[in-house]
């Protein structure tokens, strides 16, 4: 395989190869033997697990700060920027779901109900099961299972509940990737 064809992922495998046995030759320079491996992988090792660990640190904040502005921005703004939106439906025709402007999209979404088994006592719940259902009986209770069982033959189990849930209209803010960048 030539360095052309080669995937971009096996390229950059083999530079941090070549980078790596570039720094052992450096350290190595004049030694014959392998004495000097082992003081030098510990502290190569050492070296790169705490450039992650510092990498993954500074992620994380980075993560947080960024979470906690979306945050602000919904809570000083999102409300506003909701009764703006509903106005422009308003007076518009009355179809429209969304509005897109020159850094995205926003409007509304359907999200459809949905049904969920909730376990309210799961002794009384996995008793029945054996008897009634235990195809739903795992190390623990297989709501995927109750929830077919429920919507195929309307099986409610003792210590369960069914709750469904309606179906609403999601508010989304969809900024443009390709104008952001």
């Amino acid at each position: 395989m030539t360095e052309t064809t080669k995937d971009p992922a096996q390229l950059a495998l083999q530079q941090v190869f070549e980078e790596v046995d570039a720094k052992a030759a450096m350290a190595r320079a004049g030694e014959t033997g392998m004495e000097w491996l082992p003081e030098w992988y510990t502290r190569y090792q050492g070296e790169v697990e705490d450039s992650l660990n510092r990498l993954e640190a500074g992620y994380l904040k980075a993560k947080t700060q960024l979470e906690n502005e979306i945050t602000a921005l919904n809570f000083r703004w999102g409300r506003d920027l909701r009764v703006e939106i509903d106005k422009q439906f308003s007076e518009g025709d009355g179809k429209k779901k969304s509005i897109r402007n020159l850094f995205g999209k926003i409007g509304y979404r359907k999200v459809p109900g949905r049904i969920s088994v909730v376990i309210d006592d799961m002794g009384r719940a996995v008793k029945q099961a054996e008897e009634i259902c235990p195809q739903a009986i795992k190390k623990s209770l297989s709501k995927t299972v109750l929830k077919a069982a429920y919507e195929q033959d309307g099986l409610e189990l003792d210590g369960t509940r069914i709750e469904t849930s309606t179906e609403y209209q999601k508010f989304y803010v969809t900024p443009e990737q390709k104008l952001l960048t």
